[in-house]
């Protein structure tokens, strides 16, 4: 007991050696709270025997204004503090000189050592600020800009597994809409929407300029994403005043990729990705099926439909089987819609690309290709687009500098025919016909003849396989030029095909 009293004593007397001798240090120290070192308030052992030291300092803007709520905290550690109106923090922290972690929204995170944390200073995040982005015929740094505009830059367009430029604009800028009616390849119905603007006369589209060349929406939907250099969205009345009443549904400003100086640069890239269908409702099983229609029939009080024979020819027996009437009986156990729709499809993106130049010429050469199979097992299902693109920017003198830019899409789009009834799920649409036909109606006979009894689903399969499918060709040439003087002129034109 007396060791133990002693030991303790001797504890208490250690922490007030070390108190005693920091106290002269503290009372020196903080007249310079702002200055060139931290000030170290107290050092100790908590209840838990943890070593802890308490470190105060201060935060500042560039003007040296203290910052408030700034997080502090230990690098490595689970403790962290704010900084309070003034920019005054205080922590504990429990290793030696550790790292200390400044963070502020609009401001840049730092790490400093908690030696020289007195006096940190955060620097803003102006870079977003000086950011160019392209309005009207010309640009501008975002920081003097007075309109709601977006900036979508070519990171978020490259590699990206998507058809056109459109699908990858989706959630890319704030106030942008992309909806679409179907998923069929080539024809997936798009529509966009600057801030659901809309008229007497119903949604109003976006006005589409590329490189300074008002085009369709169609040919910006056609774009080789790869090309692109950025995507600036107009979304307020700033864009009505520079393009006048065409631009009341706000404007899409593109602009493509352009050569750089130096030493040529040829690069490849491919990727494939995987689709498939979604929400497609699964069907009951043959013997399921009978189950349901026999008890739906008992509550109405009609007698059921299917027989204790039929039942048990629901699971072990043919598909075909003679009755007793001369007339053939089916019983068939293949999935209906797994004999249509595939499980997965794919699509390919390919994108070869030159470029290069010197310090008068410059140029972008490229070439991309991008394929989609559609869902369907049967009949014409898939699109392909082929791209071809060539900017050229050539210094004349000092004085006049010039941009030529030439550009061709061509587009395949192959689609079963439908008879007329649709492809979807609506009226008696074809995916409509597999899914509300019986079960026990098969596609073909045994001599392979279409089952053509009931509410068989062959029908809409012969339409899929026999029935012939809807081709579409186009090709779309583009071309600008654009001078770059003290009046400079831009003209540009598309031709569809």
């Amino acid at each position: 007991m007396v060791k133990h009293n002693y030991s303790k004593h001797r504890s208490w007397s250690r922490l007030y050696c070390q108190l005693a001798f920091l106290a002269p240090l503290s009372l020196s120290t903080l007249p310079n709270l702002a200055g060139a070192h931290p000030l170290f308030a107290m050092e100790k052992v908590d209840s838990k025997g943890v070593w802890q030291q308490q470190i105060s300092g201060k935060v500042v803007d560039a003007t040296g204004r203290g910052l408030g709520g700034v997080t502090v905290r230990e690098k490595g550690g689970k403790r962290s503090t704010s900084t309070d109106m003034n920019g005054q923090y205080t922590l504990a922290i429990t290793t030696s000189n550790p790292i200390l972690i400044f963070s502020s929204v609009g401001y840049i995170h730092q790490e400093v050592v908690a030696s020289a944390a007195s006096v940190v200073r955060l620097v803003a995040q102006e870079d977003m600020l000086d950011e160019v982005v392209v309005v009207g015929y010309g640009s501008q740094k975002k920081t003097n800009l007075t309109s709601a505009v977006s900036q979508i830059d070519a990171k978020v367009l490259q590699n990206r597994p998507s058809p056109t430029v459109v699908n990858m604009l989706q959630g890319a800028a704030p106030g942008l809409v992309i909806s679409r009616n179907s998923g069929r390849p080539g024809a997936q119905g798009l529509n966009m929407e600057v801030r659901r603007a809309t008229s007497a006369n119903g949604v109003v589209a976006p006005l589409v300029v590329i490189d300074g060349v008002i085009s369709s929406e169609g040919t910006f939907m056609a774009l080789n994403p790869n090309d692109i250099e950025n995507i600036s969205v107009l979304k307020d009345g700033g864009a009505t005043a520079i393009y006048g009443a065409q631009s009341a549904g706000g404007v899409i400003l593109v602009t493509t990729k352009k050569g750089q100086k130096g030493q040529s640069r040829i690069s490849l890239m491919s990727n494939m990705a995987w689709q498939m269908p979604a929400n497609i409702p699964k069907r009951l099983s043959l013997i399921d099926e009978m189950n349901y229609v026999n008890t739906a029939r008992a509550n109405a009080g009609l007698a059921p439909e299917y027989n204790e024979e039929d039942l048990n020819y629901a699971v072990n027996g043919p598909t075909f089987v003679l009755g007793s009437n001369g007339q053939w009986r089916t019983y068939n156990q293949e999935n209906l819609i797994d004999q249509v729709v595939k499980k997965s499809f794919t699509m390919n993106n390919t994108n070869l690309q030159f470029s290069g130049g010197s310090e008068n010429v410059t140029y972008m050469a490229s070439l991309g290709n991008m394929s989609q199979a559609g869902m369907f097992k049967v009949g014409e299902d898939h699109f392909t687009r082929w791209n071809a693109r060539a900017n050229i920017s050539a210094k004349v003198n000092e004085y006049i500098k010039l941009d030529i830019g030439s550009a061709y899409i061509n587009q395949a789009t192959d689609n079963p025919q439908d008879g007329g009834y649709g492809l979807d799920g609506g009226g008696n649409g074809i995916l409509r016909q597999f899914f509300s036909s019986r079960m026990r109606f098969p596609l073909f006979n045994e001599d392979g003849t279409y089952y053509r009894s009931g509410t068989s689903s062959a029908f809409g399969y012969a339409l899929l396989k026999d029935g012939g499918f809807n081709r579409d060709r186009s090709s779309t040439y583009f071309n600008n030029a654009t001078d770059h003087t003290q009046a400079g002129e831009r003209f540009g034109s598309e031709i569809d095909v």
